[in-house]
């Protein structure tokens, strides 16, 4: 799933619009939108489904928040 138009929204809601609950419909319709949600709403949980949902994400995870266990969920895809 990787919906253009996802990444167009969430790009042009303003950051501090950007809730966790708005965040997380943006991560369920398409994974990267991961690259456009604030670091401090970033959660593994939050990695967790935008990998499921898209493994093109993990490009977008934080280096310090990337594990064994996304990678091997990206990789499966």
């Amino acid at each position: 799933k990787d919906d253009p138009l996802i990444h167009c929204i969430i790009k042009r809601i303003p950051k501090e619009f950007r809730t966790k609950k708005v965040c997380l419909s943006a991560i369920n319709l398409d994974g990267c939108a991961l690259e456009y949600i604030p670091t401090n709403i970033i959660t593994e949980e939050i990695c967790k489904i935008a990998v499921t949902n898209n493994p093109c994400s993990y490009d977008y995870i934080p280096k310090k928040m990337r594990t064994n266990e996304l990678y091997k969920i990206a990789c499966v895809d």
